[in-house]
């Protein structure tokens, strides 16, 4: 549903597909179930790799480590070889999609994310 109040010239839109656009960016990010935030983030780990996300993360970089806080607790990551994808089915197995999501938007803002999502601002000077 669009906002009576909206802007249709300003906008999000998805970078390979003008189709998929979004006007309400912290709606986007924030207001999903836990299927919409698991979906997310499986989006963001496709668009991004894992030096960008523990950098978004503000992980403790150490030489095969890092350690990143969830909450409270502290969790070591290792990080993937060289050429070979990271194991983030093991962070998925132990803390969920959902709160994964959750906790990179508590350390980025929106903006930023909706970039690593592959998304880049429309407005209307941009289009003239």
């Amino acid at each position: 549903m669009i906002p009576a109040q909206a802007d249709l010239n300003e906008h999000w839109q998805q970078r390979n597909d003008s189709r998929d656009w979004v006007l309400d960016a912290d709606n986007y990010c924030y207001d999903g179930d836990e299927f919409d935030k698991a979906q997310l983030f499986q989006d963001y780990i496709d668009n991004n790799d894992f030096e960008q996300w523990a950098t978004d993360m503000q992980a403790d970089m150490l030489s095969a480590i890092c350690i990143v806080t969830f909450g409270s607790t502290d969790v070591s990551v290792l990080y993937p070889d060289q050429g070979e994808e990271p194991n983030w089915q093991w962070l998925i197995d132990v803390f969920g999609q959902s709160r994964l999501w959750d906790e990179l938007l508590a350390h980025i803002d929106t903006d930023t994310m909706m970039t690593r999502l592959g998304y880049h601002w429309v407005s209307e000077e941009e289009e003239a």
